[in-house]
């Protein structure tokens, strides 16, 4: 995937301002960082309510965070695969608040555990707040999400 993403940034900075080649160039870095996200994945279902609207709302600020960041990046100065985690990191600190980890909550605690979509809610939401780096330390519900994941799903 780093070497896809290393030419589409090669293609974002050959490619002259607002014109059609820089926009697909961005969106389809868009889209690969989205697909590698550990917080919303493929589903067997389209996404829906909060998975969507978190989809949504990191496409958004990606797009904000490499539009800006990709003027300045160099290829030689830091490795592409630094470059995303750090672009990635950024956007997922920005968007993810604890409406959507309370949301993300309401979605595990509606299916019976262990079921397909229990274990999609379960992973989506302990992958957020993993990821985010944010809310670890505001709740015991999100202490006590962190332990169950690490108890349960660490050593797969």
């Amino acid at each position: 995937m780093d070497g896809q993403i290393q030419q589409l940034v090669i293609q974002f900075q050959n490619s002259l301002p607002q014109t059609t080649e820089r926009q697909e160039a961005i969106t389809k870095i868009i889209d690969k960082l989205l697909r590698s996200c550990k917080i919303v994945r493929c589903s067997p279902k389209p996404l829906a309510g909060v998975y969507l609207d978190i989809h949504q709302a990191l496409q958004q600020q990606l797009h904000q965070e490499i539009a800006q960041n990709l003027y300045e990046y160099q290829l030689q100065n830091l490795a592409v695969e630094a470059w995303i985690n750090e672009v990635r990191t950024s956007a997922l600190q920005k968007v993810i608040n604890e409406a959507y980890l309370q949301q993300l909550a309401l979605e595990v605690q509606k299916h019976q555990p262990l079921t397909k979509q229990w274990q999609y809610a379960f992973e989506a939401l302990t992958n957020t707040v993993l990821l985010s780096d944010k809310l670890l330390h505001k709740a015991n519900f999100y202490n006590d999400v962190y332990e169950d994941y690490y108890q349960k799903y660490q050593y797969r």
